[in-house]
């Protein structure tokens, strides 16, 4: 079908105009399938991604508790070397003798050495 164009006096032809929507609607759909399939694919990137961190936390949680309980074996195991007894122990195996006359220096002194 043709038909006059009152604004610059061209004769258009509706069939093409049809066919060029055809067109359109076809690259349109392209673009909006294309669209969809990234789409799923950054939601599947994303949720791969979490999953993954979420083992490495599970993980860091692990080591967390493991560093815990070894700081809690550590603590004990200070405060049995540091008790008197462990201290009397070892001194008596390295062959130390107790000390009778303690003279200690003082540092409020301005004379550092005499003649």
């Amino acid at each position: 079908m043709t038909c006059y164009s009152p604004c610059n006096g061209k004769i258009f032809n509706h069939n093409e105009n049809y066919t060029m929507t055809k067109a359109t609607k076809k690259i349109s759909m392209i673009i909006l399938g294309a669209l969809i399939v990234g789409s799923i694919g950054a939601y599947l990137f994303e949720v791969n991604r979490i999953a993954a961190q979420g083992f490495q936390i599970r993980e860091l949680e692990n080591q967390i508790y493991s560093m815990q309980e070894e700081n809690e074996k550590l603590s004990i195991q200070m405060v049995e070397m540091q008790s008197m007894s462990a201290v009397e122990s070892r001194i008596e195996n390295m062959a130390m003798i107790p000390v009778d006359n303690i003279a200690y220096y003082d540092s409020a002194s301005p004379v550092v050495a005499r003649k």
